[in-house]
């Protein structure tokens, strides 16, 4: 009977801010970034453990810290990044201490240097932590402290090619399940799927006169599984 309770219920809430500030260093040639961001919350909402919702009246501080590391060498491809934060109020906003990105790799180009091709890995990592439980009703996630999100390398396995602006997959998620029969949960209660396979294919349209500028924008926000290139 929750649904009863939240159309009988009454919330008033002061309007939130939020600020941030960023520094970043870059080394192009070292292929190296680190980026320092800090974060002030104020009037932050949330939702309880109860799932009613909440507002700090105190300010919360957040700071965190990405570096990334490329390295390329011959075919061999790896993409690292890495995040640390910490916050003012580690009961309200529900963070890992530290988490990690990388992406491994050979790439090179075939039949006639045309088909631009990656196989590699991903893995992703985090610290253990007490996150968000999700709440399907109100479609928002609320504290919780039964069960904590677990340290465990997530590895997916991809196979990408690209001709100019097309682009096609095929992905091998979770393949640690291969060699474990622990549950994974990025979501507590919510397990990770098994193994799946997923393919699909990605076409970018764009003219000669916005060409350069999409081309500078993907680059500088550039992920993991697949690198710069792609």
């Amino acid at each position: 009977h929750d649904g009863d309770l939240y159309k009988t219920s009454t919330f008033s809430f002061q309007k939130p801010f939020e600020s941030e500030l960023r520094f970043s260093y870059t080394l192009p040639k070292a292929k190296l970034e680190a980026q320092f961001s800090y974060f002030l919350l104020d009037n932050y909402l949330y939702f309880d453990e109860f799932r009613f919702p909440q507002q700090l009246e105190s300010v919360i501080n957040l700071v965190q810290l990405k570096i990334r590391k490329d390295i390329n060498i011959g075919l061999f491809r790896m993409e690292n990044s890495v995040f640390l934060q910490q916050s003012t109020n580690d009961n309200i906003l529900r963070l890992p201490r530290w988490s990690s990105i990388h992406s491994i790799g050979i790439q090179g180009k075939l039949f006639k240097k045309v088909l631009l091709t990656r196989l590699g890995l991903d893995l992703r990592l985090n610290d253990t932590f007490f996150a968000n439980e999700f709440f399907p009703l109100l479609s928002q996630f609320h504290i919780q402290e039964k069960r904590a999100v677990d340290f465990y390398p997530a590895v997916d396995a991809h196979l990408v090619f690209k001709v100019q602006t097309f682009r096609f997959f095929f992905k091998l998620d979770n393949i640690a399940s291969f060699i474990s029969d622990e549950t994974f949960y990025q979501i507590p209660f919510y397990a990770q799927k098994e193994t799946a396979f997923r393919f699909g294919i990605a076409w970018q349209f764009y003219d000669k006169h916005t060409s350069s500028k999409s081309t500078n924008r993907n680059d500088s926000n550039r992920g993991t599984g697949g690198g710069g290139d792609f």
